[in-house]
């Protein structure tokens, strides 16, 4: 097999001449390359930053909009409520008053509350829990899972529409409850004549026994519905045998003050609802009839 190869000049000159010339401009003389390529190259780094600035921005915006408000936070973990769509509720952190002796160190709002009955004590009890009728329509009824027309409708003449119903907040009812334990636990402040319990029977009449074992069932089932879960640490303190709760608990809470002014805003007034309990049930109003305890209790209360 025959290979044909090309003869490599004795002098190697023209390679010699190449290379001269090369380092000849490697050392001497810089490269100049087009002026224009130095301000395009630093136009379209600008360009990118300001292009990958808006694309962030808007991301940014888009991602935030998906995240959820506090109160569509809320209806994960709640059964429908209107208020999630009426109010924007606020998130704040506090922390339990809760020491056992001791309560020259808790707020002043926290003291007036704990105190023992009187007269101030009972006007921050009754600004706290005021319960309030408020307006409903139809359709929110319907989807707490109630029938609209067995609910109680409010008379269009009272400026809430043709078809609204009278409706009261559970957590203000809750509230009424707690303070009615606290009259009960003090009744000798509210109840002076029902102090002795002989033979193991309720001291209180008929009625208040009645409204206490609601009232404590009310809020049993309520705590137990949603229960805290928050963490309560221990400490060792001379002169106790075991380590007591630290009660001082850090807390997320709804903004309870958020309830009371929707509430003051949006209410029946009290001669309003006091004039339908005294006009009564009309002829189209669904009406219920009264377990047969109440009935008794009734009859006997009127007899």
């Amino acid at each position: 097999m025959n290979i044909d190869y090309e003869r490599v000049a004795e002098n190697d000159s023209d390679s010699h001449d190449y290379s001269n010339k090369f380092e000849e401009n490697e050392g001497h003389t810089p490269f100049v390359g087009n002026p224009r390529s130095g301000k395009w190259g630093l136009l379209l780094t600008l360009l990118n930053i300001v292009l990958f600035t808006i694309s962030a921005t808007v991301w940014g915006i888009a991602f935030t909009d998906h995240l959820p408000t506090n109160s569509q936070a809320l209806q994960k973990v709640l059964y429908y409520s209107p208020l999630l769509d009426k109010i924007e509720f606020q998130f704040e952190n506090r922390k339990v008053e809760g020491t056992l002796f001791d309560e020259e160190t808790l707020s002043k709002d926290e003291l007036l509350l704990r105190s023992h009955s009187n007269d101030a004590s009972d006007a921050a009890w009754a600004a706290l829990s005021v319960i309030e009728r408020i307006p409903m329509t139809a359709e929110e009824v319907r989807r707490l899972g109630k029938d609209p027309d067995t609910v109680v409708k409010i008379p269009p003449s009272y400026g809430f529409g043709d078809r609204t119903h009278a409706v009261q907040l559970d957590a203000q009812h809750n509230l009424h409850c707690l303070d009615t334990v606290r009259k009960y636990a003090y009744r000798e402040y509210y109840f002076p004549e029902a102090i002795d319990t002989g033979n193991g029977t309720s001291p209180l009449t008929e009625l208040d026994q009645a409204h206490l074992s609601h009232c404590l069932s009310m809020l049993r089932q309520a705590l137990t519905c949603n229960p805290s879960l928050d963490i309560i640490t221990h400490n060792w303190m001379r002169t106790q045998l075991y380590p007591p709760p630290d009660f001082a608990v850090n807390r997320k809470c709804i903004k309870h003050s958020q309830i009371l002014e929707w509430q003051a805003r949006n209410k029946i007034e009290r001669e309003n609802w006091w004039e339908i309990g005294e006009q009564g049930p009309g002829t189209d109003d669904y009406v219920l009839e009264p377990p047969a305890k109440l009935l008794d209790w009734t009859i006997r209360l009127n007899s």
